[in-house]
Parts: C-alpha cells; structure tokens; sequence
C-alpha cells in the first residue's frame, strides 16, 4: 500500500487492462489520479477539510481542481469570496440569498412560488420566532452537506427535532429551517456557469433517498437518465437558470446543483420545489462526464455496504463478472472504497436506464 496526499491508495491488478482504462478516462477528467493508481481508492479529507485554509494549500494536499476536495463523495470548497456570504439586494424575480455557508445556498422567498421558504440561524433564540409561527410540519437541518444524517423533522407540537439538530452541531456551525413538503420523486439539476456567466445546464438526475431513523430521507445516490415528462423537464430546467443567475451576481463561476421535490399527485397534477442549490461538484457530476467519455447512456452511483475488513482481492473476485466491459459499455467499478468502515460507492452504467439499476443492485447482492 502506498500514500500519496490525502489519497491511500491500494495496488492495482496488474492484469486488469479495463482498471486502466477506466483510470485514464478519470484522469482526463481532471481527478488527478495516475494510471498506476488503484480504482479502490480510500479518502482520507479528515484533517484535510477545512473551510478557512487556503485553497492553494488545499489543492496542493488533495491533487484535484480547487473546487474540490472530495470530488468523489461530493463534498468540496467555494472560493473564499463567495464563502458565508449574506446578500439581500437581488432584485425580483429572483428569490433573496439568506445566507451561503458551506456550500449550500439558502433561499427565502420574494415572488417565486416554486422556491421552498427557509431560515439560516446560528442559535436557538434566533429560531424562536419561526417555530412560533409553525403550523406544518417542518425540516431542520445542517447546512453542511451531510446526506440526510443531519436532518430532523420538527411539527407544531413537537421540535424534539430542533434539540437532536443543536446535539450535531458544533460551536459556529449554522442549520437551517425549511417547510417539509412531502414528494414521490427529488430530481437534481446540474449546471456548469462559465467565467463569463454563461448558464449551461447539463443534466437531471434523480436522487434515490431512502428513510432513516428519524424518517427524513437520507440520498443514497443517483440515476441518469430520469423518467419523467418533457413538460416537468422543461420547467426544472428553465426554473433552476433562473435561480441559478442569483448566483451569477456573486461573481461565482463553476459546476452547480440544484435540488428539487416533486410531486406527481396534486390538484393540479404536480408541483416542484427548490430545495437546495449547492454552489459545487455535486455528487452525480463526475459520473456523468465519466458516463459521456465512456461512451454509455446511463450511470447510477449508490452508497452502499461491505463486510467490513473485506480486502480488496476478494472484491475483485466477486465483482469480476460484471466489471466495465468496454464492448457493450456496461459494467461496474468504485468511486469510494474503504475496507475499514465497509463503505463504498458503487458506480454502474450502461446504455439504459434499467439495466444500469440492475447492474447495481447485482454488486450490493453480491455483498449481502
């Protein structure tokens, strides 16, 4: 095993002409990680991770672009001049940023009825008022990204919630609260803004979310390419520019996603909602350009489960039969592999949607 930044890294089979392959096609996309270098890649960004170091520091330790330090999982760093930034003066139709604190930017609403409400606060007096108010049922949670694990329900007769959220917080951290809409899809649209402030958008994803514990769904992964109506897409498309040329105004430029919740059983047939607008390298963006330079139609990544101290020889082994086969440009490989804790991220593709699911499902079968 060798070390190498904040990566550590596990020798590659020497055999596996298709590892390579899949490598240099990540290289090329810019993650930094050398032909030599393993597909099962453990990240270490504990002690790496910290919003006020340098960004040249960060870039120089990590080896990826300097908007990211944990591409894969997709957890990475603003510039510093967008970083918990409070702007109030952009004008309608566009909704009013709060607050951008840890990469995620929050919104209230002005005019736009297709923005879910939320409040940034640091502290339980500056909460009061909002649970004063309450009279449905609502979320609260940590504005870093967190996959669901930080996030609680609260109601008119219950913020047991609010307690849980303030346990997971550490001094300075903020949280935030917003309406909990309930919804049957959570589509997520990605754009790239140029230095110029051109909007590109790129795709729509859906999230697959599962429930935890304390019933918030917790995202898992996601699926390209999403089934849904040209209508719904048009409108996510033209509604995340929208809110995304708030961000323009700031001067950010880069990969961006916006999350939305959708629901398909309204009076007026469905509704959405904005959620989240995340000012980074979200999770579905890599497999995506992977997906194109692989020459696939769809990708899945899903966060999934070992046994834990599984060597990476007996993964191997048991995912042999379905690895990337380049002729059919279908297949399996990792984002994320960690043979401590048991953890990785399964990344699958294909050329259809359904097959690629399958796919994956085989891999978590193959573990469980």
């Amino acid at each position: 095993m060798s070390k190498r930044g904040d990566l550590v890294v596990l020798p590659p089979n020497e055999d596996s002409l298709q590892s390579t392959q899949v490598l240099s096609i990540l290289n090329e996309i810019g993650l930094g990680i050398r032909k030599e270098d393993v597909l099962f890649i453990e990240y270490g960004y504990e002690g790496i991770y910290d919003p006020n170091q340098d960004i040249k520091t960060l870039k120089k330790i990590s080896g990826f672009n300097s908007y990211a330090v944990n591409a894969f999982s997709g957890r990475a760093l603003l510039p510093h001049y967008i970083s918990n930034v409070t702007h109030s003066s952009i004008n309608s139709p566009h909704p009013r940023i709060v607050e951008i604190a840890d990469n995620k930017v929050f919104f209230q609403t002005i005019t736009s009825n297709y923005i879910a409400e939320g409040f940034v606060v640091n502290h339980f007096e500056e909460a009061e008022p909002f649970f004063r108010k309450l009279t449905e049922k609502s979320i609260i949670k940590t504005a870093k990204s967190a996959s669901g694990v930080s996030a609680f329900f609260i109601s008119p007769d219950d913020c047991s919630g609010m307690n849980e959220a303030f346990n997971c917080l550490t001094e300075g951290n903020i949280f935030v609260l917003q309406r909990y809409y309930p919804h049957q899809l959570s589509p997520s649209v990605t754009l790239e803004i140029s230095e110029n402030g051109q909007i590109v958008p790129l795709f729509i994803s859906e999230q697959l979310l599962s429930n935890s514990s304390s019933g918030i769904p917790v995202h898992e992964g996601n699926i390209y390419p999403v089934n849904l109506p040209v209508l719904i897409k048009d409108f996510l498309l033209k509604a995340s520019i929208k809110i995304v040329k708030s961000i323009c105004l700031l001067g950010y430029h880069g990969y961006i996603g916006v999350d939305w919740i959708l629901s398909l059983s309204g009076e007026s047939g469905w509704y959405g909602k904005a959620v989240e607008v995340n000012a980074r390298i979200t999770a579905p963006t890599y497999p995506f350009i992977a997906m194109k330079r692989l020459g696939a139609k769809s990708f899945c990544i899903k966060n999934s489960r070992l046994p834990k101290k599984i060597t990476a020889d007996e993964v191997r082994h048991k995912i042999d039969p379905i690895f990337w086969h380049p002729e059919t440009k279908e297949g399996v490989f990792f984002y994320n592999f960690n043979p401590l804790t048991g953890k990785m991220i399964i990344a699958g593709f294909s050329n259809q949607r359904e097959k690629t699911l399958e796919l994956v499902d085989e891999v978590e079968k193959c573990f469980s």
